[in-house]
């Protein structure tokens, strides 16, 4: 994951997905998207409306479950 500031400055984030969990928190009137692995948190999407927020949540969890599954076949 990378995000590119107004000035160009440049700041990378790896995640190993194994460990890799997408956190999807519904408050009152908005939501939070957050990746969390070992202790440490980006937040995601706050450019997004809440609904674009929460199908991004969505289609990140099935994608880490298909290449889990991919990884290991035995889990089925």
């Amino acid at each position: 994951m990378e995000r590119v500031g107004l000035r160009g400055e440049r700041r990378r984030w790896q995640f190993q997905p194994y460990w890799l969990r997408v956190v999807f928190e519904e408050q009152e009137e908005t939501n939070r998207l957050v990746l969390t692995s070992h202790g440490r948190e980006l937040v995601l999407g706050g450019f997004l409306a809440p609904n674009e927020r929460k199908t991004l949540a969505m289609a990140l969890k099935e994608a880490l479950t298909r290449w889990r599954l991919h990884i290991n076949p035995a889990t089925r």
